[in-house]
């Protein structure tokens, strides 16, 4: 080997070393970056069992499946309040869901979710007047969202997500490869 093909192969090597890094930084596993509780600012009966939907996104505003969800009141007028299920695993949309059932008295509750040391809180108010009955019509609805419902209530654009990012690093990962394939080809003596 050449001098010149040594030098030409010490930034190949570089070059491909920086590469498998970039690769291993934009394909590494998801972080939990954001966490929104669902319903927000709702009313539901007192005793009786109402769904809480809490989305779990990455960096990127990305869904993160089999995240476990860890439930909690983190203000409560009532110890008699009760979270059904304290812990629950995201789905493929990155939704954990969980039954609360509070008592009849009166007083808002702010419902928590937790995972990766991210936290994210609803704070809902509870209608002391109708106990134990099932809600009905839009205010039902609108209170329990599932899978892709609840995902389509966020607003997400270009300017606040950077969802490209991942897109970015592969296309400067894929240079850089080439780059340095082409140093230690030429190194070698190859065209």
């Amino acid at each position: 080997m050449s001098r010149r093909n040594r030098w030409l192969a010490v930034p190949a090597g570089i070059g491909l070393a920086l590469a498998m890094t970039a690769y291993a930084f934009a394909y590494g596993p998801q972080v939990p970056h954001t966490i929104t509780v669902m319903p927000s600012s709702a009313t539901i009966l007192c005793e009786h069992p109402d769904a809480v939907f809490a989305t779990v996104l990455d960096q990127d505003a990305l869904p993160i499946k089999g995240v476990i969800v860890t439930w909690s009141f983190t203000v409560s007028p009532s110890s008699g309040d009760r979270i059904l299920q304290a812990t629950s695993k995201t789905n493929k949309d990155g939704v954990a869901r969980t039954m609360v059932k509070t008592t009849c008295a009166a007083g808002d509750r702010t419902i928590t979710a937790t995972a990766g040391g991210i936290s994210g809180s609803a704070v809902v108010h509870v209608d002391v007047n109708r106990p134990g009955k099932g809600q009905t019509g839009a205010q039902g609805a609108a209170a329990r969202p599932l899978g892709n419902a609840l995902l389509a209530t966020m607003p997400l654009t270009a300017e606040t997500s950077p969802a490209g990012l991942p897109t970015a690093v592969a296309l400067i990962t894929l240079a850089l490869l080439g780059a340095a394939t082409l140093l230690v080809r030429r190194a070698l003596g190859r065209r």
